[in-house]
């Protein structure tokens, strides 16, 4: 079951999402922080094939959340940056390389890792594990593996593996408000999908990472993110949409009763 806290009040788009995700996903966790909704695929250890049901149930749960198709996405197989194809090994740390910047601005570090192997880099197996299809984003064993998002964002949603033990994920908004939740742990060769919607009201997400215990070179992939889809208009602004239809109605039916 959707176990959902009702902290502070919500946007209307996360009571309905949750409202669906009851009914359809009976058995995918979701939790409601005060700024935003935290959908986590609920394997004990995670899932040996990142397309299973716990996996896809989760991130099905989390695009009707999200309300369109992502915008924007990176999964490490396709180009780089520059336009070349991806490599193992590549860094794509912007602390090394300033200009690695990537579609929609976003940028990538993991922040204070401690030799440079760890930085962000394109890896065939980070932690041992197998990248989902070619490559993905090797995390550090020792620092917080971060997304920068320039533009802002309203949602994100990706795979972890191969964490080892428990991790904390956070979530800085565009008014300064930072926000974490715990995740769980997923063990090598083991796949899970995570996915955040942004509830706040005025605010947009600016910057995620991750923080593994150390000694996890953990693994992310296939990463979708983008922002405004999924909200809908506030409960005031959909009963005056509908007084006013419901006013318009009337009047033309008057209009047809006259004489």
């Amino acid at each position: 079951m959707c176990a959902v806290s009702f902290t502070m009040l919500s946007k209307p788009c996360t009571l309905r999402a949750a409202a669906i995700l009851t009914v359809l996903y009976g058995n995918v966790p979701c939790a409601m922080a005060i700024s935003f909704t935290f959908f986590e695929a609920p394997s004990a250890k995670g899932s040996p094939n990142p397309f299973d049901p716990d996996n896809i149930n989760t991130y099905n749960a989390w695009l009707v959340a999200v309300g369109e198709t992502p915008d924007f996405g990176e999964d490490w197989d396709g180009n780089d940056w520059l336009g070349n194809p991806w490599v193992d090994n590549r860094l794509f740390d912007v602390l090394d390389i300033p200009t690695a910047v990537f579609v929609d601005g976003i940028t990538f570090s993991n922040v204070g890792a401690d030799i440079d192997r760890h930085h962000a880099k394109a890896d065939d197996a980070p932690g041992s594990t197998d990248a989902i299809d070619l490559f993905a984003w090797m995390g550090d064993n020792s620092g917080e593996s971060t997304i920068y998002f320039p533009n802002s964002v309203d949602y994100l949603g990706f795979y972890t593996f191969d964490t080892d033990n428990p991790v904390t994920y956070f979530l800085q908004f565009t008014n300064g408000l930072i926000e974490s939740i715990g995740g769980k742990e997923t063990d090598e060769n083991r796949y899970r999908f995570v996915g955040f919607v942004n509830n706040h009201p005025t605010a947009h997400i600016a910057r995620f990472w991750v923080i593994a215990a150390r000694g996890s070179r953990y693994g992310i992939d296939e990463l979708e993110w983008g922002r405004d889809g999924h909200k809908l208009p506030e409960p005031g602004t959909l009963w005056l949409v509908g007084a006013g239809l419901g006013l318009l109605v009337y009047r033309k039916r008057g209009q047809r009763s006259s004489p």
